[in-house]
């Protein structure tokens, strides 16, 4: 009877963490979209604020299957955490004060889509050294980059 009830318990305990790992495995996605706060704008999206670890990001150029069109005001406002920012060729318009702030942002690699950069976009990002700007920017805000002292390599295409 006592083996019987062991091998019943083993039994339970594998399929437990077999469900388990196939609900982690399911949530990865998931995971990976709330580090991000985002509205959906009649099936676009833009991001509205960052929770994440920072160090070197690349903005995904969907969320939820749906395109990333928009980094909102205010959105990486103070990430003192963030190294790097590569931001995808979804995306069409950066707000303003969007990462000001950013301590540690070093280099900043700008999507060949994006037309605006908002007024104070990079305000004090102190130790940005590199930027590549994409071939669609027709607007850079008021002191967009102000205050960026370090910056020494900026590719701007005609």
């Amino acid at each position: 009877m006592q083996l019987v009830t062991k091998r019943y318990k083993l039994m339970k305990t594998k399929r437990n963490l077999v469900q388990i790992w196939l609900l982690c495995a399911a949530m990865l996605p998931a995971a990976v979209q709330a580090q991000y706060n985002y509205t959906n704008n009649n099936g676009t999206i833009t991001i509205t604020g960052y929770t994440g670890s920072g160090g070197n990001l690349v903005i995904p150029d969907t969320i939820g299957g749906l395109p990333v069109t928009s980094i909102g005001s205010n959105a990486f406002y103070y990430c003192h955490s963030l190294t790097s920012v590569t931001i995808p060729d979804s995306v069409t318009n950066i707000g303003v004060y969007a990462f000001t702030e950013c301590l540690s942002l070093t280099s900043v690699m700008i999507g060949n889509n994006v037309t605006s950069i908002g007024d104070y976009g990079f305000l004090y990002c102190t130790s940005l050294t590199n930027v590549t700007i994409g071939k669609s920017v027709i607007n850079i805000g008021y002191e967009a980059f102000t205050a960026c002292y370090g910056m020494t390599n900026v590719t701007i295409p005609n």
